[in-house]
């Protein structure tokens, strides 16, 4: 449940609700949540915007972005004819995380995720930060040996080496937020298995 001082649609762009534990559904937003009225029925999760997640998830798309940009400033026609499908994948890689991290952001920040609670939401950012890890540490590894001596082609291996460990952390602690469920889930479970059977009796 949410609680408002204002009721939603007023106008009042300042309003502050805050959603119970019961509501929390989705990845890593924390028990409570600051939601801050916006407009209507939109509300932006500032919970999300200071939490760990949300900071790494706003630091893989400026590395993301950073990376792209610098592929794209060097102007070596001989090393963009020789290297170019190496050049392109990385484009590829940097803009499609620099985009999918834009989108998680955006469900998160809109508490879509939580709204849409019957979606494994948890399962399906793991399965991105590991693409992205695998993909990020083969175009940066291959654009740094296919740099050229060109310094923008060095900047953005470098930018996606960081962006690689950023998407790291995060997934490592996606995946121990999930491992924690599971064990606070199975202990219920097993609780509740338990006051049955005693009932029985």
């Amino acid at each position: 449940m949410m609680s408002a001082s204002d009721i939603p649609g007023s106008g009042m762009a300042t309003t502050v609700v805050t959603a119970t534990a019961g509501d929390a559904v989705g990845s890593a937003t924390g028990e409570g949540h600051e939601m801050k009225h916006i407009w209507k029925f939109i509300y932006i999760d500032m919970t999300y915007v200071k939490s760990l997640f949300g900071i790494l998830l706003a630091a893989e798309m400026v590395l993301s972005l950073l990376g792209l940009i610098c592929v794209s400033i060097p102007k070596d026609e001989g090393c963009a004819y020789l290297y170019s499908s190496a050049y392109s994948f990385y484009e590829f890689v940097a803009s499609s995380c620099f985009i999918l991290s834009l989108i998680w952001y955006i469900l998160y920040l809109l508490a879509i995720t939580r709204k849409l609670g019957f979606v494994r939401w948890d399962i399906a950012e793991i399965a991105t930060n590991g693409f992205f890890i695998l993909f990020f540490l083969i175009a940066s590894s291959v654009i740094a040996a296919k740099a050229c001596g060109q310094g923008g082609y060095n900047a953005a291996a470098v930018f996606g080496f960081f962006c690689m460990i950023v998407l790291a952390g995060h997934e490592f602690f996606c995946v121990r937020q999930f491992l924690e469920r599971r064990q606070q889930a199975s202990a219920q479970s097993t609780s509740a298995d338990a006051a049955d059977d005693s009932s029985k009796y």
